[in-house]
């Protein structure tokens, strides 16, 4: 009976002892992968503030467009400063492949959601591939249900879509559940339909950049997008942009906004 006991507490302690050599191993290969991952991120981000022209135009087909396109440098250098999915509120013709080629290099999972069930179909074979999912909705509202993401903290939300005056609020929702929040369609003259001054979504956010760009060669107009964050620094951005090359040579980050 005592030998049979002994037997038996060897055995615990053996388990016990592989269990935790297993725990240890798995936490610090981790470890390991997280520092890992850093350490390629802080490369990354020293590529793009070196050679920004390289990255943007990897994704971004030229001639550059800009008009319904002309938010897409600023998606790419957003993508690659934050860490996360994507979530596209409202599908584009140069936001949704654009955001699908870099969800398959960087391994980002992608969701883009519309309420036009022509722009949906546009993109639905989308569905068939790893990391992006398309999905049709009524409107926007209470999201998280419909698309199953509730909790989710993610990389870079863009807010795009056809309701214009919802999208302050909408941009405000993700102030604290996504690294980086865009919006499109904010230069001055835009203001009376998207209202983004008049609902103060810059309060939201610690951080803010306006991108501006003008649309033609005379400089008579230009269109800008937000880019916003409670949690990147983004006055990356300004040195980043400086970079960036045009055909109208002008592309601003306003820090000041």
């Amino acid at each position: 009976m005592i030998s049979f006991t002994r037997i038996y507490l060897a055995l615990i302690c053996i388990i016990t002892f592989f269990s935790f050599y297993i725990y240890l191993s798995k936490r610090i290969n981790e470890s390991l992968i997280s520092k890992e991952k850093k350490s390629d991120k802080r490369e990354l981000v020293l590529d793009l503030i070196q050679n920004p022209n390289e990255f943007v135009l990897k994704y971004v087909d030229l001639p550059f467009d800009f008009g319904y396109g002309s938010n897409s440098i600023p998606l790419v250098i957003s993508a690659l400063i934050s860490n996360g999915d994507f979530l596209e509120l409202g599908i584009g013709s140069f936001s949704t492949p654009l955001l699908h080629k870099m969800s398959i290099d960087y391994y980002r999972k992608l969701i883009s959601i519309d309420t036009n069930s022509d722009w949906v179909d546009k993109f639905k074979l989308y569905n068939d591939t790893r990391d992006h999912r398309v999905y049709l909705v009524e409107n926007f509202e209470n999201l998280e249900d419909k698309i199953g993401s509730k909790n989710k903290k993610w990389g870079l939300v863009l807010v795009d879509h056809i309701e214009a005056n919802k999208r302050p609020t909408h941009a405000k929702y993700y102030a604290e559940k996504s690294e980086i929040v865009i919006v499109h369609d904010a230069e001055k003259s835009s203001e009376i339909y998207y209202q983004y001054e008049a609902n103060s979504l810059r309060s939201s956010f610690k951080q803010a950049c306006k991108f501006s760009i003008y649309q033609n060669k005379e400089k008579t107009s230009y269109i800008s997008t937000l880019i916003l964050s409670n949690y990147i620094d983004l006055t990356i951005l300004e040195s980043i942009f400086e970079k960036v090359k045009t055909e109208f040579g002008h592309v601003a980050c306003n820090l000041s906004f």
